[in-house]
């Protein structure tokens, strides 16, 4: 609800408290959300791409649609002609998504810097 709190505010909307009832939703919609999440398996690919985006919107979309396109050479690798005869193990492209992740990191997460209000509650008299 910070998040919320502080979008609000800066786009000038007015906002009140949450009620009980937006409490037990939202903790339904991330509890649902962390299941996906976890059954994909992917949680460590959107955490890459948000540190590859360097947390700036529009390199995290083309972050998002690098590494996407790893998972599709994954998914899709018996479609792709070169691919599919190029006798390479199942496993590979398993794995592939993610080594392609540990070696974009370990190459640009040097100069990538997290917000310095990452971390700290948000309160609308610091601003």
């Amino acid at each position: 609800m910070i998040v919320v709190a502080f979008v609000a505010t800066y786009i000038g909307v007015s906002w009140s408290m949450p009620t009980p009832i937006h409490w037990i939703v939202a903790i339904l919609l991330g509890m649902i959300a962390g299941a996906l999440a976890g059954l994909g398996g992917m949680g460590f690919l959107a955490i890459a791409v948000l540190i590859f985006g360097n947390w700036e919107p529009w390199r995290i979309l083309l972050a998002a649609i690098f590494f996407g396109f790893f998972r599709t050479i994954w998914s899709a690798h018996t479609l792709i002609g070169f691919l599919d005869n190029a006798n390479i193990a199942l496993e590979f492209y398993y794995m592939f998504p993610f080594l392609a992740t540990l070696i974009i990191l370990a190459i640009t997460s040097r100069t990538s810097r997290a917000p310095k209000a990452l971390g700290q509650v948000y309160d609308i008299g610091k601003r």
